[in-house]
């Protein structure tokens, strides 16, 4: 069990795919997590819904295509959110809300021409 776990650097490996949603399921304290530099192109919608005190999260220079819309559900307390250099073609506008303490955003060097309803 790694509930006293804060900080998780997972950069710069070879993920491609994520599947099981209840990958951080142990780590309840968990505030920065680092998933950047690696080649994911997949997560499972529910695997960051037990990483309620969620600060930071970095997914940039992935290949992340599509978010679903509840990937970022109930991460209230995120404050900085990476998802630059990524392939992502669309957004749906409702993807970020349930993110009230966001203050930094960042999706530069993506494809977005779409923002959904």
């Amino acid at each position: 069990n790694y509930k006293n776990l804060i900080h998780l650097d997972l950069s710069q490996n070879m993920f491609y795919k994520i599947e099981n949603g209840l990958l951080f399921s142990s780590v309840i304290n968990l505030e920065f997590l680092n998933m950047s530099f690696n080649q994911i192109f997949f997560l499972n919608s529910s695997i960051f819904h037990s990483t309620i005190r969620l600060k930071n999260l970095d997914l940039s220079v992935n290949k992340l295509e599509n978010l679903s819309i509840d990937l970022f559900k109930n991460l209230f307390k995120l404050e900085k959110l990476y998802l630059n250099q990524n392939l992502l073609k669309k957004i749906n506008k409702n993807l970020f809300k349930d993110l009230h303490s966001l203050i930094e955003l960042n999706l530069n060097e993506n494809q977005i021409d779409i923002v959904e309803e």
